[in-house]
Protein backbone atom coordinates (compact mmCIF):
# COMPACT_ATOMS: atom_id res chain seq x y z
CA UNK A 1 0.00 0.00 0.00
CA UNK A 2 1.33 3.52 -0.90
CA UNK A 3 1.76 6.26 1.74
CA UNK A 4 -0.30 9.22 0.11
CA UNK A 5 -0.35 11.62 2.95
CA UNK A 6 2.00 12.52 5.89
CA UNK A 7 -1.10 11.81 8.18
CA UNK A 8 -0.52 8.51 6.94
CA UNK A 9 2.91 8.05 7.81
CA UNK A 10 2.19 9.60 11.30
CA UNK A 11 -0.08 7.17 12.01
CA UNK A 12 2.16 4.52 11.14
CA UNK A 13 5.43 5.98 12.46
CA UNK A 14 3.59 5.98 16.02
CA UNK A 15 2.38 2.70 15.70
CA UNK A 16 5.77 1.63 14.98
CA UNK A 17 7.17 3.92 18.03
CA UNK A 18 4.62 1.82 20.67
CA UNK A 19 6.01 -1.69 19.02
CA UNK A 20 9.07 -0.26 19.51
CA UNK A 21 8.37 0.66 22.67
CA UNK A 22 6.61 -2.85 23.48
CA UNK A 23 10.13 -4.41 22.60
CA UNK A 24 12.59 -2.52 24.91
CA UNK A 25 9.77 -2.58 27.81
CA UNK A 26 11.40 -6.75 27.80
CA UNK A 27 14.87 -5.49 27.28
CA UNK A 28 14.94 -6.20 23.55
CA UNK A 29 16.73 -3.30 21.52
CA UNK A 30 14.85 -2.46 18.61
CA UNK A 31 15.11 -0.37 15.20
CA UNK A 32 11.75 0.47 13.81
CA UNK A 33 12.30 2.00 10.22
CA UNK A 34 9.32 2.56 7.48
CA UNK A 35 10.74 1.14 4.53
CA UNK A 36 9.37 2.68 0.78
CA UNK A 37 10.43 0.57 -2.12
CA UNK A 38 8.69 0.22 -5.59
CA UNK A 39 5.90 -2.52 -6.16
CA UNK A 40 7.66 -5.98 -5.53
CA UNK A 41 10.75 -5.15 -4.04
CA UNK A 42 9.75 -5.01 -0.88
CA UNK A 43 12.38 -7.68 0.19
CA UNK A 44 14.87 -5.74 -1.26
CA UNK A 45 14.49 -2.89 0.45
CA UNK A 46 13.57 -4.71 3.63
CA UNK A 47 17.32 -6.76 3.50
CA UNK A 48 19.07 -3.50 2.52
CA UNK A 49 17.91 -1.53 5.61
CA UNK A 50 18.29 -4.33 7.89
CA UNK A 51 21.72 -4.53 6.74
CA UNK A 52 22.25 -1.25 7.12
CA UNK A 53 21.42 -1.62 10.82
CA UNK A 54 23.44 -4.93 11.17
CA UNK A 55 19.87 -6.80 11.97
CA UNK A 56 19.70 -9.76 14.19
CA UNK A 57 16.24 -10.19 13.36
CA UNK A 58 13.62 -8.96 11.10
CA UNK A 59 9.80 -9.06 12.70
CA UNK A 60 7.29 -9.02 10.01
CA UNK A 61 3.48 -8.44 10.81
CA UNK A 62 1.29 -10.53 8.68
CA UNK A 63 -2.30 -11.42 8.66
CA UNK A 64 -2.90 -15.03 7.68
CA UNK A 65 -5.15 -15.28 4.73
CA UNK A 66 -7.10 -18.38 4.98
CA UNK A 67 -8.55 -17.79 1.14
CA UNK A 68 -5.05 -18.27 -0.23
CA UNK A 69 -4.97 -21.45 1.34
CA UNK A 70 -2.67 -23.56 3.08
CA UNK A 71 0.33 -23.59 0.41
CA UNK A 72 0.73 -19.75 0.02
CA UNK A 73 -0.67 -18.60 3.55
CA UNK A 74 1.01 -14.88 3.15
CA UNK A 75 1.25 -12.41 0.84
CA UNK A 76 3.80 -12.00 -2.18
CA UNK A 77 5.66 -9.43 -0.37
CA UNK A 78 6.04 -11.59 2.88
CA UNK A 79 7.51 -14.20 0.87
CA UNK A 80 10.12 -12.01 -0.80
CA UNK A 81 11.01 -10.71 2.41
CA UNK A 82 11.29 -14.36 3.43
CA UNK A 83 13.82 -14.58 0.45
CA UNK A 84 15.82 -12.04 0.61
CA UNK A 85 16.59 -11.28 4.24
CA UNK A 86 20.34 -11.58 5.38
CA UNK A 87 19.15 -12.67 8.71
CA UNK A 88 16.04 -14.82 10.35
CA UNK A 89 12.55 -13.29 10.06
CA UNK A 90 9.49 -13.45 12.53
CA UNK A 91 6.32 -13.64 11.09
CA UNK A 92 3.88 -12.07 13.89
CA UNK A 93 0.60 -13.28 12.19
CA UNK A 94 -2.57 -12.38 13.82
CA UNK A 95 -6.42 -11.03 12.14
CA UNK A 96 -6.38 -9.32 9.48
CA UNK A 97 -6.08 -5.19 10.45
CA UNK A 98 -9.38 -3.34 10.10
CA UNK A 99 -9.71 -1.60 6.76
CA UNK A 100 -9.67 1.95 8.81
CA UNK A 101 -6.10 0.71 10.10
CA UNK A 102 -4.43 -1.03 6.70
CA UNK A 103 -0.90 -0.34 6.78
CA UNK A 104 1.84 -2.22 4.89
Amino acid sequence: MKLTSSREEAALQAELDRERAIAESYGVGAHAQIVRTRPGELGKGVAEAAEEVRASLIVVGAPVDSQRGFRRPFSRDVWSVLNDAPCPVLIATGAPPRASRAVA
